[in-house]
């Protein structure tokens, strides 16, 4: 095994900077896709995201040293054979398989492998209020929708992946992670790939020229974890597993109380969860998303920033909620009784000034987490 890089111990990033602890981050990684749809739906998906393409180029661009390789078959009976026979690390399937339902597909896969993830891909047709009627949540881990983008490809194989690897990578090197509360499954399919996009360009803001390639690499790597929840049972039992170690919450005002076919959103569902999670943890940044009326008030009387999903700048806004409030930007110190404030780019700004500011602002920052994100 090659010795330790001394840059990287030099660093101070991790506790222990061995090889081995570092190149341990992220161990569940999809390099073998299997894509379950007719010839026909695969000439489309490719006529409109150029798929192959699409994860040539962004994996080069990512330096992660590997291309997934994407293997497509028709027909649900073909994929279970062709599963039976090889490795796969995530399956997606298009929802019209022809000779069985998705969701009896999703639970024979599991019989020969259980912790094979497979995810539905649905084209917007009256059909997907069908599918939706029949989805329990047990079968299919997530549906997505196309919507033209090959995006929701890379989206979707970052979201299996994030799930899989948060729990290690947070006790491995204290890897933070962002949980996204949303129903509609017409919106997370195109904003979890903006979510994921944004995280990565603030990540490589951060990253100084003197760095080596390994602990560019490294940081690239550390990059927070993404979470999904549906509804607020699932928001609560994602909170409880990584509350301590939450970067932040973007939420929905408006979803079901409990994940499964039937359910009626609730409206004040995700008002009523950020309270609760802010009477725990008073500091975290928490953002309330909406279209319904009313849903900005809300917001306002619980003290927290409100994003409208039908605005033109929801990209931007949302970039400067993560730059602003997660600690991808500068620090900055309040100091409400001398009216001013000071703002840090890096630490070395900070240790610099660290003798001449007051205590005050400082014991604040690490009460309320602000630190300790930045």
């Amino acid at each position: 095994m090659p010795s330790p890089d001394p840059a990287d111990k030099a660093s101070g990033l991790i506790d222990d900077p061995s090889e081995e602890r570092s190149g341990g981050l992220a161990p569940y990684q999809v390099k073998k896709l299997l894509l379950v749809a007719s010839l026909y739906d695969f000439f489309m998906l490719e006529e409109d995201g150029r798929l192959r393409d699409l994860l040539l180029q962004t994996y080069l661009q990512w330096n992660r040293g590997y291309v997934p390789q994407l293997v497509r078959v028709s027909g649900g009976e073909n994929a279970l054979q062709r599963i039976r026979c090889e490795p796969f690390d995530l399956v997606v399937a298009v929802m019209r398989l022809g000779d069985m339902d998705p969701f009896t597909f999703a639970r024979q896969v599991r019989e020969i492998s259980a912790s094979l993830p497979v995810v539905g891909l649905a084209y917007n047709t009256p059909e997907l209020a069908r599918l939706l009627q029949l989805d329990d949540g047990s079968a299919l881990e997530r549906i997505f929708v196309w919507q033209g983008d090959g995006q929701v490809l890379l989206g979707i194989i970052q979201l299996v992946e994030d799930l899989r690897n948060a729990a290690a990578d947070t006790r491995l090197a204290g890897v933070q992670n962002i949980l996204l509360i949303e129903d509609s499954i017409g919106f997370y399919s195109s904003y979890l790939p903006l979510i994921f996009s944004l995280l990565l360009r603030l990540t490589q803001s951060l990253l100084k020229e003197d760095l080596t390639y390994s602990q560019r690499l490294l940081r690239q790597r550390a990059r927070p974890r993404v979470h999904l929840a549906t509804s607020l049972e699932e928001a609560e039992a994602r909170f409880a597993a990584i509350g301590d170690h939450l970067l932040g919450i973007i939420t929905d005002a408006s979803f079901p109380r409990r994940r499964g076919a039937g359910e009626d959103a609730d409206p004040r569902a995700g008002i009523e969860f950020a309270r609760a999670v802010l009477a725990q943890k008073p500091g975290l940044p928490v953002l309330l998303q909406s279209s319904d009326p009313g849903a900005d008030e809300m917001a306002r009387a619980c003290g927290i920033p409100f994003l409208s999903k039908n605005s033109p700048t929801l990209k931007r806004d949302l970039e400067r909620f993560l730059a602003e409030r997660c600690g991808f930007g500068d620090l900055v110190l309040a100091d409400p009784g001398a009216g001013a404030e000071a703002r840090f780019a890096n630490l070395d700004q900070l240790y610099s000034a660290s003798g001449e500011l007051p205590a005050q602002p400082f014991r604040e920052a690490a009460a309320l987490g602000t630190l300790d994100r930045w």
